[in-house]
């Protein structure tokens, strides 16, 4: 564990649970189907993801970034259950549930696996894809 989250580093806006599943999708250009499996292992390993409110379910964009470090494991080959859905939980969330920065972190995907996500810059992706300052208004 990196230790807790130094939350003055995400916007105020961060924590809203704003996204439903299909804008989780389009978000990070990830399948329908792929992402709704994704949160059905999520929540058969008893983790805390997403918040139901009436008959959807809204995610904020922390959990977004999660699903997106997903997303980067999943094109590159690398297949996604439930054992990677945890460490990816837990390493976006502290043991509490509370977000954690990722300040210059790197993600292998295994010991001998010269596949590295860079966790920082699909954070600042999310950041910008997320930002309600930067959504179109009609």
């Amino acid at each position: 564990m990196t230790g807790p989250p130094n939350t003055a580093r995400f916007p105020p806006w961060w924590t809203d649970r704003a996204f439903n599943l299909n804008q989780v999708a389009t978000i990070i250009m990830t399948p329908y189907d792929t992402v709704y499996r994704w949160m059905q292992l999520v929540q058969a390993t008893g983790l805390f993801f997403g918040e139901k409110r009436g008959r959807e379910i809204l995610f904020d964009a922390h959990e977004l970034y999660a699903f997106r470090i997903l997303t980067s494991f999943n094109r590159a080959g690398i297949p996604v259950g439930p054992t990677q859905i945890r460490a990816v939980v837990h390493f976006a969330f502290g043991t509490d549930g509370t977000p954690r920065s990722p300040e210059g972190s790197l993600i292998q995907a295994a010991p001998e696996s010269e596949f590295v996500v860079d966790a920082v810059r699909i954070y600042n992706a999310i950041v910008d894809a997320t930002n309600p300052e930067h959504a179109n208004v009609e």
